[in-house]
């Protein structure tokens, strides 16, 4: 239908003759015959019928006639180029169309802006990035380019003149795409709502144009400054507790995560990396004993050789044990009743005492060394009770 449009000023005369006079010079050393002219053309010469009365019916976009010719065209026309099949330009076609829509329903319904080309030539542009199997980053790069060459053709009323406009917009339409296809993509600015662009909207209430109250219902349109890319700090953890036991150091931070590193002395025969603990009284005083409930990982580094019985009695929420290599003795009720505890690799261990993992009901993981020396109930009141002697 729009393509016939374009056609009707090759038989008949219309508007002041912009589309007889650029299809005269194309071919020429000024205007030469390639896909780019041949868009500005096609979309000149529709618009200038159109709007000079030709009879002939056009398919609009987002209600409105130019606006179908700036989104068809230059992507039929593109679509010829490279010989597109049916389906696929159907497709390119479709999806400007609900680009075009998209950007049109945050202009509003008046603009002092054309929209005509700011935003159907930047929904053609979509297209054809589509047509021509871009990437989503490369349709966008396409859009973001488009908002720095369309932005800001004022409005002054639909007449002849008007098809200038277009085929400025379709022609822009098609250079944006090159551009963005070897990822060279306007990184100035950077969309803040849905597009990178500022445009004013009537406010039918006062009378008068503006950004925040159109911004305010939806329809405005944001233009900020892109911050550069900055690498992401890690986040370093905030240590709440800390101090010793036996010859290890622990630090406790607020991530949950408890960590024991050796403090390097010489142990005489029968002592302990990590301190026994007794229940005295029937009490257990352990020194992280106040924070049982906020430890969820236990972390063992290298140099520990054992630890200490009844260390980790009773921590409701540990589920992760990390056993440096040198660790071989985990020693009586180590880890009883830690009930969420769900896997421990114990591929190094020689010896696991008596009630070691005792009441570990959540335990579905275990890793096991050979000729490794298991005591009685250490892993009872678990999946792997079996293993008891």
């Amino acid at each position: 239908m729009n393509e016939a449009l374009a056609a009707y000023s090759e038989e008949e005369k219309v508007g002041v003759g912009i589309a007889s006079g650029l299809r005269h010079r194309l071919g020429s050393q000024l205007f030469a015959n390639d896909l780019l002219n041949r868009i500005l053309l096609k979309t000149a010469s529709a618009a200038e019928s159109r709007l000079d009365g030709c009879p002939l019916p056009t398919m609009s976009s987002s209600g409105a006639g130019t606006k179908g010719l700036v989104v068809i065209l230059p992507i039929s026309e593109t679509a010829k180029a490279i010989s597109a099949d049916h389906l696929t330009t159907v497709r390119a076609v479709a999806f400007g169309h609900l680009v075009n829509r998209y950007i049109n329903a945050y202009v509003g319904k008046l603009s002092p802006m054309c929209s005509c080309v700011m935003c159907s030539s930047t929904a053609a542009a979509a297209g054809i990035a589509f047509l021509l199997g871009g990437t989503d980053e490369q349709i966008g790069g396409a859009i973001r380019n488009m908002s720095g060459t369309v932005t800001g053709m004022i409005c002054d009323g639909g007449k002849v003149g008007c098809a200038l406009k277009a085929a400025t917009g379709s022609a822009a339409a098609y250079g944006p795409n090159i551009i963005a296809a070897v990822e060279v993509i306007l990184g100035t600015f950077e969309a803040q709502g849905k597009l990178p662009v500022n445009i004013p909207v009537l406010d039918m209430e006062t009378r008068t144009y503006t950004d925040e109250i159109a911004y305010e219902r939806g329809h405005g349109l944001t233009y900020a400054a892109k911050e550069p890319i900055k690498p992401e700090e890690p986040v370093v953890p905030t240590v709440i507790a800390e101090g010793w036991s036996g010859y290890t150091t622990w630090v406790l931070t607020d991530d949950g995560t408890i960590t024991f590193t050796s403090s390097g002395e010489t142990l005489e025969n029968g002592e302990s990396n990590l301190k026994n603990y007794w229940k005295v009284n029937g009490v257990l005083t352990l020194p992280w004993g106040a924070y049982a409930d906020q430890i969820t990982k236990v972390v063992i580094n290298d140099g520990i050789h054992d630890l200490g019985q009844m260390a980790f009695y009773e921590l409701p929420n540990l589920t992760e044990v990390v056993l440096g290599k040198d660790v071989t003795e985990i020693r009586h009720y180590a880890f009883k009743n830690c009930a969420s505890l769900v896997s421990i690799n114990l591929e190094n261990v020689d010896d696991i005492r008596e009630g070691a993992f005792y009441g570990c009901s959540a335990l579905t993981e275990i890793n096991l060394g050979e000729n490794v020396n298991v005591e009685d109930w250490a892993f009872s009141k678990t999946p792997y009770a079996s293993l008891n002697p």
